[in-house]
């Protein structure tokens, strides 16, 4: 399906922490600013679980509490982060705890990964999408099963 320009549109499963540096200043923030938007021009399509939204809620909260030499971000800030993520058409997915519930524990269990990742993977599997991150927790542990390249690392997997 051409975007726009006339181009390719990609199909994806955005992990939520690709969502977190593009809305608070984090080192991959510039390769999330690219990923976004090609979300908000149609060059990429943007498949979450609706369990991403109680995910970013957590980012955006914990953005909030400082931790070491970083200064928390005020909670209107926060706030007003959280419901610019809700603009950029993001497509969920809803109802996986009921649909996924097996195959993600089954992802846990064989895989190592966390609950939320193994949501994510298992929407990505039933779609036939990659998931595009920043968590090499998350793709390393399926990079080395037979689910390679489900899980890419934006920055190494994915240039932008």
């Amino acid at each position: 399906m051409p975007a726009a320009g006339g181009t390719a549109v990609t199909e994806i499963v955005l992990d939520t922490n690709v969502m977190g540096a593009h809305l608070f200043s984090e080192a991959n923030s510039p390769n999330a600013h690219k990923v976004m938007a090609k979300v908000q021009h149609g060059d990429v399509v943007a498949f979450v679980p609706s369990l991403f939204w109680a995910e970013l809620q957590q980012v955006c909260y914990q953005k909030t509490l400082p931790r070491g030499r970083r200064a928390a971000v005020p909670l209107a800030d926060a706030e007003k982060q959280y419901q610019l993520a809700g603009t950029f058409g993001l497509v969920e997915f809803e109802g996986e705890l009921t649909v996924y519930r097996l195959r993600a524990w089954d992802l846990v269990r064989s895989l190592g990964i966390g609950s939320y990742d193994a949501y994510f993977l298992a929407l990505a599997l039933d779609l036939g999408l990659p998931v595009w991150t920043f968590d090499r927790q998350f793709r390393d542990p399926v990079d080395q099963s037979a689910l390679q390249g489900q899980v890419l690392l934006i920055g190494t997997d994915v240039t932008l």
